[in-house]
C-alpha cells in the first residue's frame, strides 16, 4: 500500500474530532425541456464530516470574500470528484463553492479545501 493511500484512509479518523455533519450536494444537469427551454437539475446529497472555519484576512483578494467559508474534507469521504457546480449545506445554509483545491500523495486525494460562499 503507498504512502497516499495509508494517508488517505487515516485522514477521516484524524479529522473526526474537529469536525462537523456536513452535507454535500452533487448538482448534475438532467434533461432539457424544450417547451420551457430549461434544462432540469438533478441533486444528490450525501453527508460527510469536514472541518468549516472563516477564511482569514490575508486571504481576501478579488475572488475570496470576508464573509467566506474554509471547508476541509477528507479525500476518502467523497464518491465523486467535486465541481464548482456543486453545493455544500451546513446549518441549513447552501453554500456555493468558488475554490477548490486538494492534498495528493502518489495520485491519491487527501484532501480536499474549499472556499465556499453562503
Amino acid at each position: 500500500m503507498a504512502i497516499g493511500d495509508k494517508l488517505r484512509a487515516a485522514l477521516p479518523k484524524a479529522l473526526k474530532p474537529f469536525s462537523s455533519s456536513v452535507t454535500f450536494r452533487r448538482k448534475v444537469p438532467g434533461t432539457y425541456n424544450a417547451t420551457t427551454g430549461t434544462i432540469s437539475e438533478t441533486a444528490t446529497d450525501s453527508t460527510v464530516n469536514g472541518v468549516v472555519s472563516d477564511v482569514t484576512l490575508k486571504e481576501v483578494d478579488s475572488l475570496v470574500k470576508a464573509t467566506d467559508k474554509r471547508l476541509t474534507v477528507a479525500g476518502a469521504s467523497l464518491a465523486n470528484v467535486p465541481t464548482l457546480s456543486d453545493q455544500f449545506v451546513i446549518n441549513s445554509v447552501a453554500y456555493q463553492i468558488i475554490r477548490i483545491t486538494n492534498d495528493e500523495a502518489n495520485n491519491a486525494i487527501i484532501s480536499y479545501e474549499f472556499i465556499l460562499r453562503g
